[in-house]
């Protein structure tokens, strides 16, 4: 592999923290990666991580630390996380354990009484609420409960002994796959809960619906800056609850999704803005752009690569196609909301959705040979999606194919048949104002039809 194909993988957790732009390049074009990500950085991570640990069983094993854990007196743990020895005559005073360099290592002190006069600060505290290390920059004490929670368990120095005597031969190997492990676990399941809130979040507050493997890969870039802090706390004594951890993602995430929220609104306001190559989504603006007025698509050059003269007419075409889209996503609604009405049935769109409409053809338009991003469709996770847009293809609709159009120009110029171009007629000027068949029990409008696929239930109130 050339240094050139790695170097943009290694700005990945760069652009993650810092670049909410790069959460396009997410929701496009990374299907399936979020949870690689997130497993590659943690190998990352952990090798520094190794190394630390590493220097700390160095230490501890200076300090003769198993031998002097040794010593402890045998105690338990409540649940409300209170330390107490097995033999009270152990709780009488405070109890202080040199090595053989004669550094106080240890002191168990359950009660907090005050250490003998002229005896050194040790470097462990054992007290009845937790252990404080006393380092040399800081002073950080831990909790019982923060350790074991509100189960009784027991402290066993031999056990212990045992375990660090274990842990100060661990191979490098086996202690860089620990840390992984553990990394890996924890911001796995940081990201689950941040796609979560994010799926729940994205519906309420920002009326979009996606799919899960989008908010879990979003989530997953999101919690970059939670592994960083989890590395970091090897270093420094920062102590972050898991609460704040989770916040973190989902933070990032609902940024991203109030962005992309407010870019879909300023581009069906303003063409301008939805055809310029700052927007996001301006290939799938670009697309609808090329359907002239006539029904007919344009299968010229880029938006860009036009004059200003053509430029102004897509400009149109597009303004004209959002105002269409539009009419009939409100007509077709305002005619089911009525139908309800009539048949005594509740009108609250959290309470029923609509019935899906029928199938329709693809979409008769030259694939983009780059890339077919889902630009509008967030509910869906296949960058390769057939599925229909979310504005009207009038290309797609029967009453306007070329031999439909043929036929009733012979009909309305036919002096033989004067009934049958009328109702030609008719049927067409219906099929225009997205009137539905007798009978029907949602609309069945061509147009709307396609907004009702892309917003899939949704609150009306995610049209600007």
């Amino acid at each position: 592999m050339q240094v050139q194909n790695i170097w943009p993988l290694l700005q990945y957790p760069f652009k993650a923290i810092i670049s909410r732009r790069f959460y396009y390049n997410v929701m496009f074009d990374m299907k399936g990666v979020g949870l690689a990500y997130l497993f590659m950085l943690c190998i990352v991570l952990a090798l520094p991580c190794t190394v630390q640990m590493q220097r700390y069983f160095t230490n501890w094993q200076q300090l003769e630390l198993s031998r002097v854990v040794a010593q402890i007196p045998p105690s338990t743990i409540s649940s409300s996380g209170r330390l107490g020895a097995v033999n009270p005559a152990d709780e009488a005073q405070p109890k202080l354990i040199y090595n053989s360099h004669q550094q106080l290592v240890v002191a168990y002190n359950v009660h907090d009484m005050p250490l003998p006069a002229g005896a050194p600060t040790p470097l462990v505290m054992l007290t009845a609420d937790g252990m404080t290390f006393h380092l040399k920059d800081s002073v950080v004490h831990l909790r019982w409960s923060d350790l074991y929670g509100n189960e009784a368990v027991s402290f066993e120095p031999l056990q212990i002994a045992q375990l660090f005597e274990k842990m100060f031969h661990s191979s490098f190997f086996s202690i860089w796959s620990v840390l992984t492990l553990w990394l890996f676990t924890s911001l796995g399941f940081v990201a689950l809960v941040g796609a979560l809130f994010t799926k729940v979040l994205g519906l309420i507050l920002m009326k979009m619906r996606i799919s899960f493997g989008l908010s879990l890969r979003l989530s997953a870039f999101g919690s970059t800056l939670v592994a960083v802090l989890l590395a970091v706390q090897f270093f420094f004594p920062l102590v972050l609850s898991t609460l704040v951890l989770c916040a973190i993602p989902i933070i990032y995430t609902m940024a991203f999704l109030a962005h992309v929220r407010g870019v879909l609104d300023h581009s069906l306001k303003d063409p301008k803005y939805a055809l310029s190559l700052q927007n996001p989504f301006y290939k799938w603006f670009e697309r609808q752009s090329r359907v002239r007025p006539d029904n007919t698509i344009i299968q010229g050059p880029d938006y860009h690569e036009l004059d200003p003269e053509q430029q102004a007419e897509r400009e149109s075409n597009l303004s004209r196609v959002i105002n269409i889209s539009m009419e009939q996503w409100l007509t077709a609604y305002q005619q089911w909301f009525k139908e309800r009405a009539e048949q005594g049935l509740s009108r609250d769109i959290h309470e029923v959705t609509p019935p899906p409409p029928p199938e329709e053809p693809p979409l008769d338009i030259p694939d983009d040979p780059e890339r077919k991003p889902r630009f509008m469709d967030l509910d869906s996770d296949d960058p390769n999606s057939t599925q229909p847009d979310r504005f009207y293809h009038p290309e797609q609709d029967p009453t306007n194919s070329p031999q439909q159009q043929q036929n009733e120009h012979q009909q309305t110029q036919s002096t033989a048949a004067p009934s049958a171009g009328s109702d030609a007629q008719q049927n067409q000027q219906a099929s225009l104002q997205g009137a539905t068949p007798q009978g029907s029990n949602a609309p069945q409008n061509n147009a709307a039809s396609h907004v009702q696929r892309g917003a899939k239930g949704e609150d009306s109130r995610f049209m600007p």
